[in-house]
């Protein structure tokens, strides 16, 4: 009971940090203490609360709720979602790091625009919002105004370039842009994006069908969009999280996982605090992509067992650049080659071990070589699959 309350005291005042620009600690912290009540405490009221804005600007009501989004930290998790949740495809986009706005027409016309808040209501920052990029003051296509009334929700971002010229002294872009939004005079603000991704109307009017639609309305109306990728199945979603943790580095922007949903609007379940029906697929400090350079084979007991080498990377705070890969039916399974892209994890495991190989040109791969004759005695191993080994007893 007293860790309970330790952990809704800390979740506490780190979503209050977060929410008002200052973030105390990672996000890969914060998630282990959000799942750490969640596992003590699946009903704590803690978890249903999205944060706060500070008392600076008035306070408005969201045209949709912005809630916050079940999440999965690693392909396991994911896997666990996707078998309640059989789509016969998978939108997913890309989770943006920085701060949620809401944006409130009437005929076409912006009217307001809402912080994240509490999930309900948050703080009308219209007048910063107008001096962002990607913020539009009226709806238009082809000339024509649309006379839209409803809730348009983006991220407020700042780029890689912006941060490292104008505000490197902060933390990260994220933490910037929360600050910078929320200065009572606006000021700072033109160094902000906002990038949208979700629609809801207000005026009985259909504009869109279903999520791929709502992005291709959203673009139309002149709006940045986030990225779509469709996949058929939930392996083809863990491949693609591969190639973007691979790729996230060349952004001009932070993000932080993908965002996994279905095809159709799903109305009655956005309206939960806590959407179902959508998860977010984070991106893990357990997890890290890298170039396989070589494989040697460590034997003990006459059992050959393969270790990759590969370029060093960082996994929860450790430098490594070794990791095992099992067996020759792994190897196989895998079909890991030298130069290939791997996926490599350490989640609680005392060795690294390489979980999956991102797809890639085969013209710049070579195949491994086996071992076959043993180095003690000369005889010819056996591929068992499940092991290699010397058949003569030591």
């Amino acid at each position: 009971m007293s860790r309970i309350l330790e952990l809704e005291k800390l979740i506490a005042q780190y979503q209050k940090s977060y929410y008002n620009g200052e973030a105390e600690i990672s996000d890969f912290e914060f998630d282990k203490l959000w799942d750490e009540l969640k596992t003590l405490d699946p009903n704590n009221p803690i978890l249903k609360k999205v944060g706060a804005d500070s008392g600076n600007f008035t306070k408005v009501s969201h045209v949709m709720p912005m809630g916050s989004q079940e999440k999965a930290a690693n392909p396991e998790q994911f896997l666990v979602w996707a078998e309640k949740h059989n789509y016969d495809e998978y939108l997913v986009e890309y989770k943006l790091d920085g701060a949620s706005l809401e944006l409130q027409y009437e005929n076409g016309y912006l009217k307001r625009a809402v912080t994240r808040g509490d999930g309900q209501i948050g703080d009308d920052i219209t007048e910063n919002a107008k001096k962002m990029n990607g913020v539009n003051d009226a709806l238009y296509f082809n000339g024509k105004l649309i006379p839209f009334s409803g809730g348009i929700r983006g991220e407020v971002i700042m780029t890689h370039q912006v941060h490292k010229k104008y505000f490197s002294t902060k933390a990260n872009c994220r933490n910037a842009a929360n600050g910078l939004m929320k200065r009572k005079d606006g000021t700072g603000c033109e160094f902000l994006t906002l990038i949208v991704y979700d629609a809801l109307s207000t005026d009985n009017n259909s504009y869109f069908s279903n999520e791929e639609e709502k992005i291709t309305w959203l673009k139309e109306c002149g709006f940045h969009v986030v990225h779509l990728e469709i996949c058929k199945n939930p392996q083809d979603v863990i491949a693609y999280r591969s190639k973007v943790m691979e790729n996230r580095k060349s952004l001009d922007y932070d993000i932080d996982g993908l965002v996994i949903k279905e095809r159709k609007i799903n109305l009655e379940d956005a309206r939960r605090t806590r959407p179902d029906h959508q998860i977010a697929f984070k991106f893990s400090l357990e997890e890290a992509v890298s170039t396989l350079r070589k494989v040697e084979w460590s034997i003990r007991g006459g059992t050959y067992t393969p270790v990759a080498i590969f370029d060093e990377v960082e996994l929860n705070g450790t430098k490594v650049q070794r990791a095992s890969l099992a067996n020759p039916d792994t190897m196989r399974k895998l079909n890991v080659k030298i130069g290939s892209h791997v996926v490599v994890v350490k989640r609680g495991e005392i060795i690294p071990k390489i979980e999956s190989v991102i797809l890639q040109n085969e013209e710049n791969l070579t195949e491994i070589e086996y071992p076959c004759i043993c180095e003690v005695c000369g005889t010819k191993l056996l591929d068992e699959g499940s092991r290699l080994f010397c058949p003569n007893k030591r």
